[in-house]
């Protein structure tokens, strides 16, 4: 596993195998496995496998991010059925992170890279969000602590 939030008594896993997994954890002593969810495969557009890199799930929606693939947003108000409400996808990136805002309208994603950005996504039209706002980071690389 690369990454965990847990939701609602509910662990949802990031792997290394391309999937979400969404395992029921109210007994903890007996983890069971509710689903998985993948980038749907007419969207497998590069030529390497799309994999998934961190999340973040508030208010029944997890917020992915996928890498190449930029962000997915899914409804996990039924876990054993999420399904993508909304994706954003941009040029030469590499998506790191999403996290949404406090009231759910936004969603600030990072770019793994050096020199890569913050993006500000509007999601308030989850049909089409936008980009409302970037945060370039510096592009030089920083190894133990020094330059």
């Amino acid at each position: 596993m690369h990454n965990t939030f847990v939701y609602d008594h509910q662990a949802y896993l990031i792997n290394n195998a391309g999937n979400v997994q969404i395992v029921d954890i109210q007994d903890p002593r007996h983890p069971a496995l509710v689903s998985k969810w993948s980038i749907p495969e007419t969207e497998q557009t590069l030529p390497r496998r799309i994999i998934p890199h961190d999340l973040s799930v508030v208010n029944h929606r997890a917020y992915i991010a996928y890498a190449e693939a930029g962000l997915r947003i899914l409804d996990v108000s039924d876990p054993k059925a999420p399904r993508q409400i909304s994706t954003y996808t941009y040029g030469d990136g590499w998506t790191h992170s999403a996290e949404p805002s406090d009231d759910g309208s936004l969603v600030f994603i990072t770019d793994e890279k050096p020199g890569g950005f913050m993006r500000v996504i509007d999601i308030t039209n989850l049909d089409t969000p936008r980009q409302i706002g970037t945060y370039q980071s510096s592009s030089r690389i920083v190894s133990n602590g020094r330059d």
